[in-house]
């Protein structure tokens, strides 16, 4: 724990989203240690804690030569490893726990028969092929098969050195939360679970200690709520911009030039072609 992390640093405005059932969902975020704050928290507060914190692993041992310097500084990313006190607290304040790097965290996580894999189909021998996630369930284990190296499957906007994608917190909310379920995230980074949790109208609180992070972050989510809320409360304006475009003909009363400010997200697909990897490559790498 740090010196000076035991009052709230900054607080994000609450900012919640209408469910279809006329609820006004809470997503806030907190600039604080999350241990001071669990501290604090009555038992089983949160239906679902996730959580991807640092795993200790020296990954970034090249420091500011690091390619992923360029998305921010790699301290509290790599060396903050939480402890087993970290662990007992997030075990009280939720009902269940799903948690990054397994398989880097297995001496202070228990043991599990329904962990994710998340296959990455990663391209290059020196990177493994994938990363195990802990869960507190105990039915099956399951794969989340999902590219993600270099820009392929990565967002559009990356602010963090190990950002995961919203698609993956979306899929893990989808698999593994109810509808009604609170949603913790002890270590925000970037702010993809936050994100997750407004798209799909959970309710969520999430906590980073590094104000930069916690900044860049809060710029992400209301970008994208900003976003969101012009798609959702103008659907009837887009619906008549399309039709006036398309009725603007000449000889029927138009100039003949069609809108060209109305568009929508594009799905793109990633080029690499898989069928091309070794085929003698047969273990699958978590190291």
């Amino acid at each position: 724990m740090r010196d000076g992390a035991r009052l709230v640093k900054e607080v994000s405005a609450t900012d919640g989203r209408q469910t279809e059932k006329g609820c006004l969902t809470i997503n806030i975020a907190y600039n604080m240690d999350c241990v001071e704050a669990m501290r604090k928290m009555p038992d089983k507060a949160f239906d679902l804690a996730i959580v991807d914190p640092p795993y200790g692993i020296n990954r970034f041992k090249n420091g500011e030569t690091s390619r992923l310097r360029k998305y921010g500084q790699l301290k509290t990313v790599n060396d903050n490893r939480p402890d087993k006190w970290w662990v007992c607290e997030l075990q009280r304040t939720s009902k269940n726990q799903i948690v990054f790097g397994y398989n880097h965290l297995s001496d202070i996580l228990p043991p599990t028969p329904e962990f994710v894999f998340w296959y990455k189909h990663q391209p290059v021998d020196t990177y493994a092929d994938g990363e195990l996630i802990y869960t507190s369930f105990t039915k099956v284990a399951k794969c989340f098969d999902y590219p993600y190296f270099g820009t392929c499957g990565a967002d559009q906007i990356r602010i963090h050195p190990t950002q995961k994608p919203v698609a993956l917190y979306e899929w893990l909310l989808r698999n593994y939360a109810k509808p009604g379920d609170r949603i913790l995230d002890t270590h925000l980074g970037s702010g993809s679970s936050r994100i997750a949790a407004y798209n799909l109208g959970f309710d969520f609180v999430g906590y980073e200690i590094d104000k930069d992070y916690f900044k860049a972050q809060e710029q992400r989510f209301k970008a994208h709520t900003a976003q969101i809320r012009l798609f959702e409360t103008e659907p009837q304006q887009y619906q008549q911009e399309v039709k006036e475009s398309l009725s603007s003909q000449p000889g029927e009363g138009g100039s003949g030039v069609r809108a060209t400010n109305v568009c929508r997200p594009v799905k793109t697909e990633c080029p690499m072609n898989f069928a091309d990897r070794k085929q003698n490559q047969k273990t699958v790498r978590t190291a």
